[in-house]
């Protein structure tokens, strides 16, 4: 390639690509990029000033009447408003995308933060210069008590599609009913803490939720514990009638006939107590769109027939506890994904839950060994003794015919494996290959344990095989994990 053809390469490619391709650097590998050329130099300084962290003051618990923010000496304070202005001004300010504003531990960095009357100031600033950022997508916010101006400023941004705030409140002397702010937001994000707010954390779901355009809104997220509650206050909307995207927690079964409230629901994630007992003389809920579910299996059961994800995600159970849970289940056979997260596996059980799940495409069986979790007198299967029962030839555990891919993770919480590393990956040298001609579908079989892995898979009518035995660290495990569920939950 002659040099002109070099020097001309960043014109010939699109910026987007360019974008595309740069923002997988870190900032420091961007800087460099400054000096190649000018069309460079401009695509790159957009990455380098796309996020904005705004950290410098700190946060006191303590009840009144000590001031509840704290700030550093006076020099750090003027540093702190000249960068925040830097960052305000008019050749930075468009470039930001995303912002984040929390507060420093008052004990990091060598700064001396102390109580202050007019410890708002630097926030109170950087309020007024918000509107600034008028190409910001995204903000977050940690330990923010608002007030009417700060939530306007914030409500004046027209860019803003999503906000989180964790462990933020507003001013419990503001009636939001009659403030005259709406926030037209895409994604909301909150979650608070009942035990380091000295406020009602559903108390003030309620409040942000009083805040947002319904018809705009279709990704919500409510953490709290209680979180169901503040969809029941008067100030609360009647229906989020375009939330495709829920994350709800909950105590109580009976607060799940909220979820009435979000009929266009598709992806939806439950975390709940685990001493919530299954509620009964509930009236069935009816999601008719819902096609992903993560969450305890009870929900199922709660849910009308006419709800059929085809995505499911249980979070911890034996395995006889999901199978009295999902036997009765109309809809499993139309599940094409199953991730199950099992706090023990008994020898037997495996074949009387795929009887129900005919139609799956992927399984994902996590199996997490607690000293608690297994009753008396129940065998539970270890990795060996699963491996040589799929391997079977009188292999009592039908998987169906569509099944594409089975990841398995072993995990013992406070104990190494009882079964030796090279005994399970002999198992699986032997098992596997038998396994997978009795399944002529089957294209990816995984099995991880904290120090191992073995892996399996076909392309283009090749088979390949990877292990790894005790020299695979487990940060390196934790890493495999995280792809090997990407590949599983991507559809």
């Amino acid at each position: 390639m002659s040099g002109n053809s070099k020097a001309s390469l960043d014109l010939r490619v699109p910026d987007e690509l360019w974008l595309e391709i740069f923002g997988t650097l870190r900032p420091l590998d961007v800087i460099p990029l400054h000096t190649v050329s000018r069309k460079l130099h401009r695509i790159s300084r957009s990455l380098l000033f796309q996020r904005f962290h705004f950290h410098l003051y700190a946060v006191s618990h303590n009840s009144p009447p000590e001031p509840r923010y704290l700030l550093p000496d006076e020099a750090q304070v003027e540093r702190t408003t000249e960068r925040l202005r830097f960052w305000a001004s008019p050749d930075i300010a468009p470039l930001v995308r995303q912002c984040t504003v929390f507060p420093w531990s008052s004990n990091s960095d060598d700064i001396e933060y102390t109580h202050c009357e007019e410890g708002e100031r630097i926030l109170a600033t950087f309020f007024q210069l918000l509107s600034q950022f008028k190409n910001v997508r995204s903000v977050t916010f940690l330990d923010v008590t608002f007030c009417h101006a700060w939530l306007s400023s914030l409500a004046a941004l027209q860019s803003l599609e999503q906000l989180h705030v964790s462990e933020c409140s507003i001013d419990p002397n503001l009636d939001v009913s009659s403030a005259s702010i709406v926030m037209k937001l895409a994604t909301f994000h909150f979650y608070h803490s009942a035990f380091s707010s000295m406020l009602n954390p559903t108390h003030g779901a309620n409040k942000w939720l009083s805040l947002l355009d319904v018809e705009t809104l279709t990704h919500l997220s409510l953490a709290p514990e209680r979180a169901p509650s503040a969809l029941i206050g008067s100030a609360a909307p009647l229906s989020f009638p375009n939330v495709h995207t829920l994350h709800l927690s909950v105590q109580e079964w009976h607060e799940v006939v909220q979820l009435r409230r979000f009929p266009s629901i598709r992806s939806l994630e439950i975390c709940a107590g685990r001493s919530a007992p299954v509620t009964t003389g509930i009236k069935p809920v009816v999601l008719s769109q819902l096609e992903r579910y993560t969450g305890p299996a009870e929900l199922l059961a709660l849910l009308d027939p006419k709800t059929c994800p085809r995505y499911i995600d249980i979070r911890s159970l034996s395995g006889s506890s999901f199978f009295d849970m999902a036997r009765n289940w109309g809809p499993a056979h139309r599940v094409t994904v199953l991730a199950l997260e099992l706090e023990h596996l008994e020898a037997g059980i495996l074949p009387l839950v795929l009887d129900r799940w005919t139609s799956l495409v992927k399984l994902h069986l996590k199996i997490e060994h607690r000293q608690w979790s297994t009753p008396p007198g129940v065998t539970p299967y270890t990795e060996q003794t699963l491996l040589l029962d799929l391997g079977s030839a009188s292999n009592p555990v039908r998987f169906p015919d569509s099944l594409t891919s089975l990841f398995i993770t072993w995990y013992y919480e406070l104990e190494e494996s009882p079964i030796p590393v090279a005994d399970v990956i002999s198992a699986a040298r032997t098992a596997v290959p038998l396994f997978v001609a009795a399944n002529p579908n089957l294209k990816n079989f995984r099995l991880y344990m904290s120090q191992m892995k073995y892996a399996w898979g076909r392309a283009d009518g090749t088979d390949s095989v990877v292990e790894s035995d005790s020299d695979l660290q487990h940060c390196v495990w934790d890493h495999e994990m995280w792809y090997a569920m990407r590949e599983l939950h991507d559809e």
